[in-house]
């Protein structure tokens, strides 16, 4: 997070899109096959998302994206904790925290306000689960000793999670648009 030129000036804010989650109004609970392994590639990876369930506590979907957000553009979710479940792709994902090289079995965890995007390899499909959580996103209670730490049993260990490496300063000067999620609602 260290900028030799401040991120701070800001030039204009616009309206970009309204997000809108549609339920399904059915009468009685029932099972239900979803075959998502079909869908079409379409948008970015923010763009392209395609939600599937949803509850007061989470958006789970998937989303396949065509190709790379545009060129100097960010997201940024300030509303809930984000998880992308990688299947199929690899690339850096590029946050102020610097970048973060991933791939097939990843999971990239992005708390609430972080600015990224991902910028995926030339001719690598990207396929992934996509989880919105607006409560906080931690390992379960029964996985972690009283500190924090996590235990023997847990299904990962510290050995997993990785954090952005050789975090240079940035350096870039320019205009860049940040797509900022708020409420229902993403603005520039």
């Amino acid at each position: 997070m260290y900028h030799l030129v401040p991120p701070t000036v800001t030039h204009r804010i616009e309206a970009v899109r309204r997000v809108a989650v549609e339920r399904a109004d059915e009468p009685a609970h029932r099972h239900r096959l979803v075959k998502a392994w079909s869908l079409e590639p379409h948008g970015d990876v923010v763009s392209g998302r395609v939600p599937l369930f949803v509850n007061r506590d989470v958006v789970m979907g998937i989303v396949r994206p065509a190709g790379p957000m545009e060129d100097g553009l960010f997201y940024r979710n300030g509303v809930a904790d984000e998880i992308l479940f990688v299947h199929e792709g690899a690339g850096v994902c590029d946050t102020i925290f610097g970048p973060l090289r991933y791939g097939p079995g990843d999971y990239l965890v992005l708390p609430i306000g972080t600015t990224w995007r991902p910028d995926p390899d030339p001719g690598s499909p990207q396929r992934m689960l996509w989880l919105e959580c607006p409560s906080e996103l931690e390992p379960p209670k029964r996985y972690r000793n009283d500190y924090g730490q996590l235990l023997e049993h847990a299904p990962y260990s510290q050995r997993d999670i990785h954090a952005p490496e050789d975090v240079a300063p940035r350096e870039e000067t320019g205009e860049f648009v940040v797509h900022v999620r708020s409420t229902d609602r993403v603005t520039a």
